[in-house]
């Protein structure tokens, strides 16, 4: 996940260890018990799909609340506005690569 690297490489790693911890001693055992018994094998690649949603909402809701990490490496979630801005994203397009043709 490359949210997982982004904060590794910061050397944030307590939100993981903790939503891992969360996730794999409590939700994981009650989705595969409660999904398993109701629908077999489907029941568990469901629940391994719901562990690695919810271990991902726990860290992201972690870093929303805490934010322990460099400010500058996130400037949050403006910089995705700017960075689609109409005339500026069709220039940036249009320079890269060069034999492609992007007009907007």
């Amino acid at each position: 996940c490359i949210l997982w690297k982004f904060l590794a490489a910061q050397s944030v790693m307590f939100p993981m260890v903790v939503s891992t911890l969360i996730s794999t001693l409590v939700i994981l055992p009650w989705l595969l018990e409660t999904l398993m018994q109701s629908m077999g094998f489907v029941g568990a690649a469901l629940a391994f799909a719901v562990f690695y949603l919810l271990n991902s909402t726990i860290v992201i809701v972690w870093l929303w609340w805490k934010k322990p990490h460099y400010k500058d490496t996130w400037p949050g979630w403006g910089a995705w506005r700017e960075a689609l801005d109409g005339p500026k994203f069709c220039a940036f397009m249009a320079s890269y690569p060069p034999q492609h043709d992007a007009s907007c």
